[in-house]
């Protein structure tokens, strides 16, 4: 079976550290294969991100990747090779000469992923991430070249590694002493699994885990909408330079095309309020979940829109993560041809013990499983809706009253 794959990226930048999107990431396509990159460069040894370094090695990685053919992984390390080669002889010419640091030299890291078909290919050298999210889970990712790493693989007996820094073991430059092929993986990929490249400097805070980035990834339809998401969250828990992420989502059908089919047939049910098709209409976006006289919908890229009325002015977008996962689980449970955008019931899942009280009449799960029926993973705190703060400032916000919660908490028990 084809995949369809739909992209989001996103980017954010300190004010000290000048630079755009095209200097730590890109997307592009050539002769039928999808190529997502993530680089990042450095001055010397005392920098944490320099954007003239990362953007060559971007650039020579695409240049010689075009002149590349045959296995895929053949492929990439050939032009990691050929990239390598030319950066070391070129980077030097970005430096401006200074005699106190005679020996400054630039490097790089770079991680690279190739996806044909249903197969996706990564090599790196460095520390950025690539995650593959399935179901709440990540069901592979990257290691990133760093000493905790590496001690993590060499003494997995050690438990506790708080005293181990994540300093950088590989890169790309003169000095290196490691000249091997980059790292390399491979994972078949389903409709509905989510590929993930984060910038490790800012996916290093502990609320920032593998597996709770794979649960955002999950409980988004819209990869634009969890790569900012992602993106944001990262930049305001850390102090680093930036953060970058490329989301890539894999569907079994044209979800735009789908959505935009199913927004013309629509008729509401008998019980829902009259003026939902010509809501659903005006706004194109599809409902997907319902509570009393409100909606959400989803609009034909994945972002979710709410009303409680059907009126223009009632009809705002919704951002927290428990909106997008409530419109991801109903598209999924409500349309067929929806039916991978929502998480699949992994085989070691528990049944979920509340259903057996909570459970409604026609429906698959509780406000408790969010409707699955099943137990899923617990989401991290950030999920739920807050604007991303630093925790310095990071007020202590009061639970909502009943009358003040959202529709949709109420509709998920949250």
């Amino acid at each position: 079976m084809s995949l369809h794959v739909r992209t989001g990226t996103a980017f954010r930048w300190r004010p000290s550290t000048p630079g755009q999107a095209s200097d730590v990431l890109r997307v592009l396509e050539h002769d039928g294969v999808r190529l997502a990159l993530l680089a990042n460069g450095f001055e010397c040894g005392f920098s944490a991100c320099w954007p003239p370094a990362s953007r060559l090695i971007l650039d020579l990685f695409v240049e010689e990747w075009s002149t590349t053919s045959g296995p895929l992984r053949a492929r990439l390390d050939v032009a990691f090779e050929g990239a390598r080669r030319r950066f070391i002889e070129q980077a030097p010419s970005l430096l401006t000469p200074d005699a106190d640091f005679p020996d400054d030299r630039p490097s790089a890291v770079l991680l690279a992923v190739a996806i044909e078909g249903a197969t996706v290919h990564m090599a790196w050298i460095g520390n950025d991430v690539a995650i593959v999210a399935r179901s709440f889970r990540a069901i592979t990712s990257t290691t990133p070249h760093t000493l905790l790493e590496q001690y993590e693989r060499e003494r997995p007996e050690e438990t506790d590694l708080s005293q181990v820094p994540r300093f950088l073991t590989r890169n790309i430059s003169e000095r290196a002493p490691d000249r091997s092929p980059p790292d390399y993986l491979a994972v078949n990929v389903e409709a509905g699994d989510t590929l993930l490249l984060s910038s490790r400097a800012a996916f290093r805070d502990p609320e920032l885990r593998v597996d709770d980035v794979a649960f955002a990834a999950t409980s988004h339809a819209s990869p634009a909408f969890v790569a900012d998401r992602l993106a944001e969250t990262a930049f305001a828990k850390t102090d680093a330079p930036y953060a970058a992420v490329i989301a890539l989502r894999f569907d079994d059908v044209d979800i735009a095309t789908t959505i935009d089919q199913l927004i013309d047939e629509y008729q509401p049910d008998p019980r829902h309020s009259a003026w939902m098709r010509a809501w659903s209409q005006r706004e194109r976006a599809l409902p997907v979940a319902f509570a009393m006289s409100s909606v959400i919908g989803m609009r034909r890229d994945g972002t979710v829109v709410g009303t409680s009325d059907g009126s223009e002015r009632d009809t705002t977008e919704e951002t927290s993560g428990v909106a997008h996962l409530a419109a991801t689980i109903g598209a999924a449970q409500r349309y067929p041809e929806l039916a991978t955008l929502g998480p699949r019931r992994p085989a070691d899942a528990r049944d979920c013990p509340e259903c057996a009280v909570l459970k409604r009449d026609g429906d698959q799960g509780c406000p408790v499983c969010w409707q699955l029926g099943w137990s899923p993973p617990s989401p991290p705190s950030w999920f739920f809706g807050r604007s991303p703060v630093s925790a310095a400032s990071a007020p202590v916000a009061a639970k909502p009253t009943t009358v003040d919660r959202p529709w949709w908490r109420r509709l998920l028990g949250d």
